[in-house]
Protein backbone atom coordinates (compact mmCIF):
# COMPACT_ATOMS: atom_id res chain seq x y z
CA UNK A 1 0.00 0.00 0.00
CA UNK A 2 3.23 2.23 0.38
CA UNK A 3 3.48 5.49 2.88
CA UNK A 4 0.08 6.41 4.03
CA UNK A 5 -1.14 8.22 6.91
CA UNK A 6 -3.96 6.77 8.77
CA UNK A 7 -6.84 7.72 11.22
CA UNK A 8 -7.91 5.03 13.50
CA UNK A 9 -11.08 5.00 16.28
CA UNK A 10 -8.93 3.78 19.35
CA UNK A 11 -10.83 1.48 22.14
CA UNK A 12 -11.34 4.80 24.40
CA UNK A 13 -13.21 6.84 21.49
CA UNK A 14 -10.51 9.08 20.67
CA UNK A 15 -8.81 9.76 17.02
CA UNK A 16 -5.55 8.60 16.54
CA UNK A 17 -3.38 9.88 13.34
CA UNK A 18 -0.65 8.30 12.14
CA UNK A 19 1.93 7.56 9.48
CA UNK A 20 3.20 4.16 8.69
CA UNK A 21 4.73 2.31 5.19
CA UNK A 22 2.80 -1.12 6.68
CA UNK A 23 -0.70 -0.24 7.30
CA UNK A 24 -1.65 -4.26 8.06
CA UNK A 25 1.59 -4.23 10.57
CA UNK A 26 0.28 -0.67 12.39
CA UNK A 27 -3.75 -1.95 12.48
CA UNK A 28 -2.21 -5.46 14.22
CA UNK A 29 0.08 -3.69 16.85
CA UNK A 30 -3.14 -1.73 17.51
CA UNK A 31 -5.44 -4.98 17.63
CA UNK A 32 -7.36 -3.92 14.63
CA UNK A 33 -8.23 -6.66 12.41
CA UNK A 34 -10.88 -7.98 10.27
CA UNK A 35 -13.40 -8.05 12.79
CA UNK A 36 -13.09 -3.72 13.69
CA UNK A 37 -12.02 -2.79 10.51
CA UNK A 38 -14.61 -0.27 10.77
CA UNK A 39 -12.33 1.53 13.46
CA UNK A 40 -9.78 2.20 10.54
CA UNK A 41 -11.33 5.72 10.18
CA UNK A 42 -9.63 7.40 6.83
CA UNK A 43 -6.07 6.47 4.90
CA UNK A 44 -4.66 8.69 2.64
CA UNK A 45 -1.34 8.52 0.53
CA UNK A 46 1.28 10.40 2.68
CA UNK A 47 4.41 10.96 4.04
CA UNK A 48 5.59 11.96 7.84
CA UNK A 49 5.29 15.42 6.69
CA UNK A 50 1.70 15.15 5.81
CA UNK A 51 1.40 13.38 9.38
CA UNK A 52 2.54 16.09 11.14
CA UNK A 53 1.11 18.94 9.23
CA UNK A 54 -2.44 16.72 10.55
CA UNK A 55 -1.15 16.97 13.75
CA UNK A 56 -0.53 21.02 14.24
CA UNK A 57 -3.96 21.65 12.39
CA UNK A 58 -5.51 19.89 14.61
CA UNK A 59 -3.39 20.30 18.09
CA UNK A 60 -5.83 22.57 19.72
CA UNK A 61 -8.03 18.72 20.07
CA UNK A 62 -5.31 16.89 21.49
CA UNK A 63 -6.48 15.07 24.62
CA UNK A 64 -3.21 12.73 24.67
CA UNK A 65 0.32 12.58 23.61
CA UNK A 66 0.65 14.75 20.35
CA UNK A 67 -1.71 12.04 18.02
CA UNK A 68 -4.64 11.23 20.27
CA UNK A 69 -7.73 13.90 19.17
CA UNK A 70 -11.18 14.09 20.83
CA UNK A 71 -13.45 13.65 17.93
CA UNK A 72 -14.75 17.17 17.42
CA UNK A 73 -16.75 18.34 14.49
CA UNK A 74 -13.46 19.42 12.77
CA UNK A 75 -11.75 16.82 12.98
CA UNK A 76 -14.62 14.49 12.06
CA UNK A 77 -15.39 16.84 8.86
CA UNK A 78 -12.31 16.58 8.22
CA UNK A 79 -11.83 12.76 7.99
CA UNK A 80 -14.99 12.53 6.26
CA UNK A 81 -13.51 14.63 3.29
CA UNK A 82 -11.22 11.49 2.90
CA UNK A 83 -13.83 8.98 3.57
CA UNK A 84 -15.51 10.83 0.36
CA UNK A 85 -12.51 10.69 -1.44
CA UNK A 86 -12.31 6.45 -0.97
CA UNK A 87 -15.99 5.63 -1.39
CA UNK A 88 -16.84 4.96 1.37
CA UNK A 89 -19.70 6.52 3.51
CA UNK A 90 -19.25 9.02 6.55
CA UNK A 91 -18.95 9.09 9.94
CA UNK A 92 -21.81 10.44 12.33
CA UNK A 93 -20.92 13.84 14.03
Amino acid sequence: MGSVVYAIKTADDLIKFGYTTNLFGRLAHYGIGIKDARRLLMVKAGTPVTEQEILLRFARHVARGKEYFHPTGEIIEFINEHRSRMGVPPLSA
